[in-house]
């Protein structure tokens, strides 16, 4: 998880969460030659992408998950505290 803190208090503001989850409840997270397969997709995407935003990382990373080899057998899933993160940047 993800915490933002004001820069300029120093702060929490409003504890401002992201959580990403490799899979759902049902399903098992699956393990490739280079850690697990939402782990690699979510750095490559990261990698990629240093400004994007947390609702723009949900999109791709649901997207580069199904059309990885594991299909729709596993699914991320990304988590907020509120409406207003969505459009924060993953790196202020």
């Amino acid at each position: 998880m993800i915490d933002w803190i004001d820069r300029k208090t120093h702060k929490y503001q409003d504890r401002n969460w992201v959580s990403v989850g490799s899979a759902l409840d049902n399903q098992s997270a699956i393990q490739s030659g280079d850690g697990s397969v939402c782990s690699f997709n979510l750095f490559q995407i990261i990698k990629e992408n240093p400004n994007i935003t947390i609702r723009e990382l949900k999109s791709k990373l649901k997207s580069k998950m199904e059309n990885s080899f594991i299909g729709k057998m596993q699914s991320s899933v990304v988590n907020v505290s509120n409406d207003n993160v969505w459009n924060q940047k993953i790196f202020n």
